[in-house]
This record gives structure tokens, C-alpha cells and sequence, in this order.
């Protein structure tokens, strides 16, 4: 099932009762349906901060200028290797590699998803940190310093945005891992074209509680917990490089 914003606007007017009603106009609805999804794909990674996982690879050159990568210009892959269409951009990024898929393989330290490579995630092996290199978050560029030293092939691991429709007639289907819950979308562009805002204790109504109890059994993890990527920022056992 394949739905698109114009669906999702149509069912949104319906349960606002707008359907004839022009006093909201269709730009306006579909930007309500966009921020549903946001706030959706939010809701799903605060239980579940892998769902939308994605990596892309690239090449940095040293020089005076820096090396640096907008991460908005990638090309990103899924947990399956197969390449995302219509990707929306980054969200968060989990962690970076030095040499991917070479023996040199090496961890560019940071904070958060610093432990995959140490093997308490199992689908990584255990490797070290790439000497003498970090990178920082800068909006939506990563920065490898120092400069000098930061030659060399990498790979990110993010989180993305879902893809954001760009008007009624947008022909991009809603994102796959959202549409089990159109619904949600649905009912939050319902409230704002009603005019209701997200303080106001009647946002939140029984059904929108339902679903998210839904969303959340739904991705839980089998220990029962939400998955977390952890920060080892002060782990003893990494040598620090200055």
C-alpha cells in the first residue's frame, strides 16, 4: 500500500470536518501533515533511536580549507544495503569509521555509538580508535580535525528525517515505516487545522493515547526496553587522543 499526501490531507479534512471548508488552505494542511510526521518519527525514535538507520561513505582530502562533509549530499544506504530514495535529511548521527570494510578499520571517536566497535554490539568486531583524529557536528556538516591528519575514506552512521512532501500533488508515497501509523499523521493535521494547539490538553484525545500505546509495544526491543546507543564519553578503557 502505497499512500500519498493528498490521501493523507483528504482523511485529515474528514476528521476536522473541512472537507468543504476552504477557510484552511490545501499548503497549509499539507505542512500540518508534514509536522505529523515529524513529530511521529520523533515519538518512534525516542523508543527505538535505530529505526531509520542509514550509512553513506566518503572521501576527505586535507587542507587549509578543512575536511568536512555535508552530510546533506550523501548518498545513504539501509541496514540492507540497498539505497534509500527520496531520503529526508539526517537526524541525528550515531557515530563515524575510518577505512570501512578494510582491515584498517577505525573507530573516529566522538560520544554516542562509540561502543560498536568494541563487540558489546555484536554485529560489529572489535577495533580500536583511529589514532590522533575526532570529528565534531557542525548543523548539518561533519568536521574530521586536526586537518592534516584527516585524509581518508569514512562512512556515517545516522539516523534520517523521513521524507517531507512538497505539495498536494507530491507523487513520493508516505515513508514505508510510518505508514503503519497514517493514522497518527492523519489525526495531528486534523487538530491543527481545528486550530488546536499541541498545549492544549485536547490534543492528546483517547484515540491519539491508543496509538501511541500501539507504537510503543511495537518497538520495544525483546529485553523489554527501549534500545539506547550509548555514550561512553568517560570509559576508562579508551586511551584518549589529544
Amino acid at each position: 500500500m502505497s499512500i500519498l499526501v493528498a490521501t493523507l490531507v483528504d482523511v485529515a479534512k474528514g476528521l476536522a470536518d473541512k472537507r468543504n471548508d476552504a477557510s484552511v488552505p490545501d499548503p497549509d494542511w499539507v505542512q500540518y501533515v508534514n509536522w505529523g510526521q515529524k513529530s511521529l518519527d520523533r515519538f518512534i525514535a525516542s523508543l527505538d533511536p535505530a529505526f531509520r538507520f542509514a550509512q553513506g561513505d566518503f572521501t576527505l582530502t586535507a587542507s587549509a580549507s578543512g575536511a568536512r562533509k555535508d552530510l546533506s549530499t550523501l548518498s545513504w544506504v539501509d541496514a540492507n544495503g540497498a539505497t534509500i530514495t527520496n531520503p529526508g535529511m539526517f537526524a541525528a548521527l550515531h557515530g563515524m569509521d575510518q577505512n570501512p570494510d578494510t582491515p584498517q578499520r577505525r573507530t573516529v571517536a566522538r560520544r554516542n555509538f562509540r561502543e560498536r566497535n568494541r563487540g558489546t554490539i555484536g554485529w560489529w568486531v572489535p577495533t580500536v580508535l583511529a589514532p590522533g583524529i575526532r570529528y565534531d557536528i557542525r548543523a548539518r556538516t561533519v568536521v574530521v580535525t586536526p586537518y592534516e591528519a584527516a585524509a581518508g575514506t569514512y562512512r556515517a552512521y545516522v539516523r534520517l528525517f523521513p521524507y517531507l512532501f512538497t505539495g498536494l500533488g507530491d507523487s513520493v508515497p508516505l515513508d514505508f515505516q510510518l505508514e503503519p501509523y497514517d493514522e497518527y499523521i492523519a489525526s495531528f493535521a486534523s487538530r491543527y487545522g481545528l486550530k488546536i494547539e499541541e498545549s492544549s490538553p485536547d490534543f492528546e484525545t483517547q484515540r491519539m493515547a491508543e496509538i501511541k500505546e500501539e507504537i510503543t509495544a511495537e518497538h520495544t526491543r525483546d529485553d523489554g526496553e527501549a534500545t539506547v546507543i550509548a555514550d561512553v564519553e568517560d570509559d576508562p578503557g579508551y586511551e584518549d587522543f589529544a
